[in-house]
């Protein structure tokens, strides 16, 4: 059956991966300067499944706490007003690992959330508005605490792209070894994703962790891109750690995989598809 989807961010590495899985669908964007005032566009298409993706504030240079509050919540509460006149049977919110703050085992779902940045403490504001809306309005909206999202067409500033031109071109690049991830391929994000989009009626205003239940060091993420490109990365180390950096930052995935979620693709193979993407571009 064809659905009408609303996406927001659509135009960012998880909203274009997610445009491709559902482009037998049909797709409406809303663009970062309608968000504040969706409601005629919201009522007209009357979408069946609503994937709110924008945010701001997760890249170090978007440092607006002002913007980011508009973007990560008010953009949000507008989005909920204008649904509400929508019969959706789903409305995806996309929170973030970092709503957890420093924690010393896999972060659950039920964990008390202590965020540590203003992004961080604008998304856990973001996941309680949902949840309350949720529940107070009965409506199936659940909000995805993803991972560290990795894949072909990850931001080429992250971690992963960068470490692999640097084999691959020999860019030099400032590397600090210590800091921990729990990597999640963008296509098995997605599946979990469209599995919430089915049950989100079952969990109105429950929040779902998306990862592997598996951390790396970048050390080890170095290693592993060395091996598979069999060339040296160009690295200056660099000590000094960011103030949420730490050496803990793993998923507990069992709520989601009760579902039937398991993620398919390790962190190799993520690396592996990557590597091909940026020699094909070269030939």
């Amino acid at each position: 059956m064809k659905e009408r989807i609303l996406i927001t961010g659509s135009s960012g590495f998880l909203g274009t991966r997610l445009r491709k899985r559902l482009e037998q669908h049909q797709i409406k964007r809303i663009k970062h300067q309608d968000l504040d005032k969706p409601g005629e566009l919201m009522v007209s298409f009357n979408p069946n499944v609503i994937f709110h993706l924008a945010a701001y504030g997760n890249y170090h240079f978007q440092r607006d706490v002002k913007e980011t509050y508009r973007a990560n919540v008010m953009n949000l509460l507008s989005l909920l007003e204008a649904s509400d006149k929508v019969n959706y049977k789903a409305f995806i919110n996309i929170g973030s690992s970092s709503e957890y703050g420093e924690k010393h085992s896999p972060m659950q779902e039920t964990d008390q959330l202590d965020p540590e940045t203003f992004y961080a403490a604008s998304k856990a504001a973001g996941t309680f508005l949902a949840k309350v809306w949720a529940v107070q309005k009965d409506k199936p909206i659940v909000t995805i605490r993803p991972f560290s999202i990795t894949g072909v067409g990850e931001q080429e500033q992250h971690l992963i792209p960068t470490l692999i031109r640097s084999c691959l071109y020999g860019e030099q690049m400032k590397f600090v070894p210590k800091p921990v991830h729990d990597f999640i391929n963008i296509d098995d994000l997605i599946d979990g994703m469209l599995l919430l989009v089915e049950n989100a009626d079952k969990y109105k205003g429950e929040v779902f962790n998306i990862g592997t239940g598996r951390q790396y060091n970048n050390q080890e993420v170095k290693e592993i891109v060395e091996k598979i490109t069999g060339k040296k990365a160009r690295i200056e180390i660099v000590d000094t750690l960011r103030s949420y950096d730490t050496i803990k930052w793993i998923a507990d995935n069992s709520k989601l995989r009760k579902l039937g979620w398991k993620p398919k693709k390790i962190l190799k193979q993520s690396i592996q598809e990557m590597v091909e993407n940026y020699e094909q571009r070269v030939t």
